[in-house]
């Protein structure tokens, strides 16, 4: 029945508690679903304030739901591309989503980055909610396939293919194409990071120990010194204690606008030398020399040049493939790139900004996915920037005494919100005798489970948002997760 729940992780068992009494107890895993399955009914992560559709399925170390493909999007384009972003570019987001979705139908995704952003249903997403409805069933195919819409939050001002961002020729597709973007602007990023850091002339060799413990890089608190030494520690003979210290910077290379020609078949590469020190057991200084060479993208994906704020956790300083110069002058790098991401298939930014200047979002899909179709899920209509999206199809209701929005809203299995956005009812949610109403034509149809995602998350008490963004953590045995269950 509806009500709050405790779920613990117990030796290899989950127990269900309320009011701390163990109700049941099962091994490896519980699963907890809503008698009766429509938009009303959720199941809240108390830990987590969020609101979860469809079957939830508790295991030791992680929580996976089971939901309908449609209901998945209403908690993946709001925290994508964002609820108050423009109405083209939700839409855009929904059909990406969609599709990037029905390409893994079957098998666990993650929750985070590394999949889709996803963070259960919310009612209030009233414009990202009418998105999804709005393009519902449609997805993007290439041929008879469906096509894997990656996309990021920024492309810099140019899309990049696959083989340009993560050269893996096996998920290269011709419709990742490397041109120009003149809507996706606004993500620029630079830094500069001094070449000599440490002045050998003044080594003191009469006294090693006492110079190596009052010297230090001039950079040495910078965002940038801190990441490549947390990335250099233990490769290739350097001390994995991190007790070394960087006194030059041979190199650094980037493949960029200035250095080459790029087209989509470029591997965009990244390339440092890096001059080191350490001392030895006898308290002698030696001298080594760390190289690597490999994609941009590994510089942005490794955080190589550290972080923003100088944090494990914070945003890669190199923020994306696409790095546009790389300077020494006076003895400073200098370096500047723009984007946010991979750069590969559909920008945020771009979309949002295309939206704005009035593209609808067949137009902005059709630039970001070179050559693509959106098909109705049927695959007997085909739609293209010369074929206008039919509206949306509804069944009509004729409202008789006695009901509300929310009756109606709950006897089609839809939300009150949904109701008053198809039909254009403001608040109070008046509605008279005889008046007829959309309604959603599939909410009386069966909502099998068709997709599964992973919640990152830890037990309740000690999740924190990073850790969720960014780890899977184990429910440690006694953690707690607590459940509401919302009864319609």
């Amino acid at each position: 029945p509806p009500g709050i729940y405790q779920i613990n992780a117990v030796g290899s068992n989950i127990t269900i508690s309320q009011n701390d009494v163990i109700l049941h107890t099962v091994p490896t895993k519980l699963s907890l679903f809503p008698i009766v399955y429509n938009l009303n009914s959720t199941i809240h992560i108390k830990s987590l304030n969020r609101h979860y559709l469809g079957t939830m399925v508790f295991e030791k170390n992680r929580m996976i739901s089971r939901l309908p493909l449609e209901h998945y999007l209403y908690g993946v384009v709001p925290h994508e591309i964002g609820e108050s972003s423009p109405a083209e570019s939700q839409k855009v987001q929904a059909v990406a989503a969609r599709s990037f979705g029905a390409k893994r139908l079957g098998i666990v995704i993650q929750d985070n980055t590394s999949h889709q952003v996803y963070r259960g249903f919310n009612s209030a997403h009233v414009r990202s909610i009418a998105a999804v409805n709005l393009t519902r069933g449609q997805f993007m195919k290439n041929g008879t396939e469906i096509v894997d819409t990656y996309f990021s939050a920024s492309n810099g001002g140019n899309t990049l293919s696959v083989w340009n961002s993560w050269i893996n020729r096996g998920q290269q597709k011709d419709y990742f194409v490397y041109k120009k973007d003149d809507f996706d602007t606004a993500h620029k990023w630079s830094f500069n990071l001094l070449k000599t850091q440490i002045n050998l002339s003044l080594v003191d060799e009469l006294n090693p120990i006492t110079w190596w413990s009052t010297t230090n890089e001039t950079e040495a608190a910078s965002p940038q010194i801190i990441g490549l030494k947390s990335y250099m520690k233990g490769k290739s003979g350097v001390p994995a204690n991190g007790d070394f210290k960087i006194y030059d910077i041979e190199k650094i290379h980037f493949t960029t606008p200035e250095n080459q020609s790029i087209n989509s078949d470029t591997f965009l590469m990244g390339e440092i030398k890096i001059n080191y020190m350490y001392m030895d057991a006898d308290n002698k200084l030696v001298k080594g020399v760390y190289s690597y060479l490999d994609r941009t993208y590994n510089f942005y994906s490794e955080k190589i040049f550290g972080t923003i704020d100088g944090k494990p956790t914070g945003f890669s300083s190199v923020r994306s493939p696409n790095v546009h110069s790389v300077k020494l002058v006076n003895g400073v790098y200098m370096l500047s790139g723009a984007g946010w991401g991979h750069g590969i298939g559909m920008s945020q930014n771009g979309a949002m900004a295309r939206a704005n200047a009035g593209h609808t979002y067949t137009q902005i899909l059709s630039f970001y996915y070179d050559g693509v179709l959106i098909t109705a899920k049927n695959n007997t209509e085909v739609f293209t920037n010369n074929n206008p999206i039919p509206k949306p199809i509804y069944d009509s209701y004729k409202v008789v005494s006695g009901d509300t929005l929310y009756k109606i809203a709950a006897k089609f299995n839809t939300t009150v919100t949904i109701l008053a956005s198809i039909n254009n009812i403001s608040s109070p949610y008046n509605i008279s005798v005889g008046q007829i109403l959309n309604v959603p034509k599939s909410s009386t149809e069966p909502v099998p489970p068709v997709i599964e995602y992973i919640t990152l998350t830890k037990p309740s008490g000690t999740y924190s948002a990073i850790d969720g963004l960014n780890r899977i953590s184990t429910l440690a045995s006694g953690g707690k997760y607590e459940i509401v269950q919302k009864g319609t």
